[in-house]
């Protein structure tokens, strides 16, 4: 217990070092940041609203021995980035290419069955047809055709 409440006090005791006001050039107040790592387009800050990536020019000439380091990394975090775009961009043009492909099936499935449907419906009709025939000339079976009176 006595080690977790030393480790909480020493956490809490560098938070309150770390804990200034950062006034970027543009003007732009930060309050309570705290750096905390390069980002691809310059240095990832957490102050009391949130966090956000300041370019590295934006930084008073008093941090350049502070973010020197971190200055440094940026390349990296680019190329790193970079590469994640890279295989999303890859991803998504393979969720495209399966998405197509996947329409191409749907529409063909659907095309044989309109095609199956509509022979269907031709045999139907053609059976209706050729029993309508069938019962028309068992009607007129027998008749010759001449109606003469028998009286």
């Amino acid at each position: 217990m006595k080690k977790i409440l030393f480790f909480l006090a020493s956490g809490l005791f560098a938070l309150t070092l770390q804990a200034d006001d950062l006034t970027i050039k543009s003007g732009r107040v930060f309050k309570n940041f705290a750096i905390m790592g390069a980002a691809p387009n310059g240095i990832l800050i957490f102050h009391e609203n949130g966090k956000a990536v300041i370019p590295v020019k934006e930084f008073p000439d008093e941090y350049r021995e502070k973010i020197a380091k971190y200055e440094k990394e940026i390349p990296a975090k680019r190329r790193e980035a970079a590469k994640l775009k890279a295989i999303r961009d890859k991803k998504a043009k393979q969720a495209a290419a399966e998405r197509k492909k996947q329409e191409a099936a749907r529409q063909a499935r659907m095309k044989k069955y309109l095609a199956e449907e509509a022979a269907r419906k031709k045999k139907e009709q053609d059976a209706i047809k050729a029993a309508s025939a069938k019962t028309a000339s068992k009607s007129t079976e027998g008749f010759s055709g001449d109606f003469k009176s028998s009286r």
